[in-house]
C-alpha cells in the first residue's frame, strides 16, 4: 500500500529541522500551559535573582551586562522581588529596576523573555505608585490601569505581583477619578 505524499514529504532533512526549530521557536508547537509555566519560572528566577558581588564574575560578563551591572551596583546582594515589595526601597532604586526591565525587554530573544522583563518594568512602576505615590513613567494613569489589569489577568504572574498590580491599579483609578471631578 503506497503512502499518500504529504506537504512535508518533499523537504530535505535540513529544511524539516529548520521548520521544526522555527515552529518551536515561535511557540506554535508548544502547549499554552507549558508556555505559561515557562513564563512563571522565568519571572520567579528574575525576582529571586541577586546581583553578583564577586569581581571575577563581573569581569566575565559581556560588556553590555557589565555596564548595566555598574548602574545597579547599589542593589547587589538584594533580590529584585524583595526590592519591589519593600516599602523602604528608594524611588531611585525602583527607577533603575524599571530601566533594567525595559532594557531586558528590548533585547529579549523570545516573547517569553520579553513578557517577563516587561512584567519587571511594570512592577517597578506599580511599586513606586504604591509605596511612594509617585509615577515614574510618561504613561497616563488610565494606560497604567489598563496595563496593570492585563497583567493581573495572566495566570503565570506570581501572587505577590498580582497584589502589587491590584494596588497600583486602585491608585490609578483614584487618580483618574480625582481628575474627572476637578
Amino acid at each position: 500500500m503506497d503512502k499518500e505524499p504529504t506537504k512535508l514529504s518533499g523537504l530535505s532533512g535540513d529544511k524539516l529541522a529548520r521548520l521544526l526549530k522555527d515552529c518551536v521557536g515561535d511557540g506554535l508547537c508548544e502547549d499554552k500551559g507549558d508556555v505559561e509555566k515557562q513564563k512563571a519560572e522565568l519571572l520567579r528566577d528574575l525576582l529571586e535573582d541577586v546581583l553578583p558581588t564577586d569581581p571575577a564574575v563581573i569581569e566575565r560578563m559581556p560588556t553590555l551586562l557589565r555596564q548595566l551591572y555598574r548602574e545597579l551596583l547599589p542593589l547587589a546582594g538584594e533580590s529584585f522581588g524583595n526590592l519591589l515589595r519593600n516599602p523602604a526601597t528608594e524611588v531611585s532604586t525602583l527607577e533603575k529596576i524599571k530601566e533594567y526591565g525595559k532594557r531586558m525587554a528590548g533585547s529579549a530573544e523570545s516573547e517569553i523573555e520579553q513578557e517577563t522583563a516587561g512584567t519587571i518594568y511594570y512592577a517597578a512602576i506599580a511599586s513606586t505608585l504604591v509605596y511612594h505615590n509617585r509615577k515614574i513613567t510618561q504613561y497616563a494613569y488610565f494606560e497604567l490601569a489598563r496595563y496593570f489589569t492585563s497583567l493581573i489577568e495572566n495566570k503565570w504572574i506570581l501572587p505577590e505581583l498580582i497584589r502589587l498590580f491590584q494596588q497600583g491599579r486602585e491608585i490609578c483609578n483614584k487618580k483618574i477619578e480625582e481628575k474627572t471631578t476637578e
